[in-house]
Parts: structure tokens; sequence; C-alpha cells
């Protein structure tokens, strides 16, 4: 659950004999830190969620192929996650196909883990919870043509945490840190 992996990077943050941590995530990561730094505040100096929304719930096709280990599932995260730069080109580094080394990376996930992760994303629900308790400083950061966590669905996440700012990287998709890296660790800079 997206709450058990908040206690383990905790857990993590304390194994490591650090007194607190920035926390960086995207996506499913995102929730994992935002539910952190609600639980173990004290653990979290600051937070940046990338490609996050209050809700993240999985479309049922891609829950069902990922349950049957069908390379569907991999197909949709893909043609749902990456905005033009993935569909159309436009990678920073020539010949590099977003689409398809993100599909080689979900392909090396051993059989249910991906099934597992998008049900902690599809029944968690305490995004809005967790905003309220954050105290550190926060920082959002939207693709303007995520079709997975929608930009203004990240704008209500961004306005339940007290004192967050929102960045917006234009002409991207929940894949940001592929699609836009420099605009996204731009963003990331003026947190960290």
């Amino acid at each position: 659950s997206i709450a058990d992996l908040a206690d383990w990077t905790a857990a993590f943050i304390a194994a490591a004999g650090l007194e607190q941590a920035a926390l960086v995530g995207h996506s499913m990561g995102s929730l994992v830190a935002l539910e952190c730094a609600a639980r173990h505040g004290a653990s979290v100096r600051a937070l940046a969620l990338c490609g996050v929304a209050p809700a993240m719930p999985v479309h049922p096709d891609i829950l069902s192929a990922a349950k049957e280990n069908d390379h569907l599932a991999f197909d949709l995260i893909n043609s749902w996650g990456h905005g033009a730069t993935g569909h159309l080109g436009g990678a920073r580094v020539p010949g590099l196909w977003l689409m398809g080394g993100a599909n080689r990376l979900l392909e090396r996930v051993r059989h249910g883990v991906l099934f597992t992760d998008m049900t902690a994303c599809n029944v968690y629900d305490g995004a809005l919870d967790a905003a309220a308790k954050i105290s550190c400083p926060c920082l959002l950061v939207s693709g303007a043509g995520d079709k997975m966590t929608p930009a203004k669905a990240g704008a209500k996440l961004a306005a339940a945490i007290p004192g967050a700012e929102l960045t917006t990287i234009p002409d991207s998709g929940h894949m940001m840190m592929l699609e836009k890296p420099d605009q996204t660790l731009a963003a990331l800079k003026t947190l960290l």
C-alpha cells in the first residue's frame, strides 16, 4: 500500500543515518513521498511531487492487463503517459526513442509488481488528508499535457498543501523527466 511504502521510506531515511531528507517522487512515488511527509514529518525537510493528483485512479484496462502480465499494460501506460515529445520525437539525445525505452524498462519488471503498484495507486484515497499535514517546503510539478494526472488536478492538490508552490511545464505529458528533463530539473532546483 502507499502507507506501507511511506513507512518503509521513513525507515530507510533512519537506516541511512539521516536526520532528514528531501523527497522527490513521480506519479506513484509522489503519493508515497506525500504520505511519508504527512506521517513522518520530522524526517522530511522538503517535498517535490511530480505528476501527482489528489486521486490517481487507474483505468480498468491497465489493471486487467497488468494482472495478466499482458504487454498491453505497458503500451497503455506509455501511450497515456507521454505527451507529444514522447509520441512524435524531440528528445534531447538524437535517436532516443522515449516510449520504446520506457517499454524496455517496464518489460523488466517481475510479474505481479506492476499490478500491485497500480492497485495501490487505484485504492489510495488519503492525498488530501495528507496534504493538510505537510509542514515542510513543497513543490508540485505538472506537465501541461499530462493525461494521467492532469495539471488542474495537481493544482487542486497544491492548493490543499500549506505554502506549496506549483510549476507547470509546457508541452509535457506525465513523463516530464524524460520529455522535458531540463525544465523538470530547473523546477526541482527552485526547491532543492
